[in-house]
């Protein structure tokens, strides 16, 4: 569903040209749309955190964001400034 989300959005995305007056508009709705979706991986799965982000040098976008726990234990949230591993290990059965 991410993904799919990911490609809807990047779609609509590349129609625009950054000399369109609607540029801020679309580009809060981008920024919306990966609130929501990053939001609902954090609801219905087992990553605890996360750091998400959207670079768009010609669209005038630079989002960054930590969500849910950098740290279980502590309650930190995810800071773009961290180190961290990038990738997920699924649980063994």
């Amino acid at each position: 569903m991410l993904w799919i989300t990911a490609f809807f959005i990047l779609s609509v995305w590349s129609c625009k040209k950054s000399g369109d007056p609607d540029q801020g508009e679309l580009n809060n709705r981008v920024v919306a749309e990966w609130e929501r979706v990053s939001d609902s991986v954090l609801a219905v799965s087992d990553v605890p955190g996360m750091i998400i982000g959207i670079r768009a040098p010609g669209r005038d976008l630079a989002w960054v964001r930590g969500k849910g726990k950098a740290n279980k234990a502590t309650g930190e949230i995810p800071d773009p400034s961290m180190r961290f591993s990038v990738g997920y290990s699924l649980p063994s059965t």
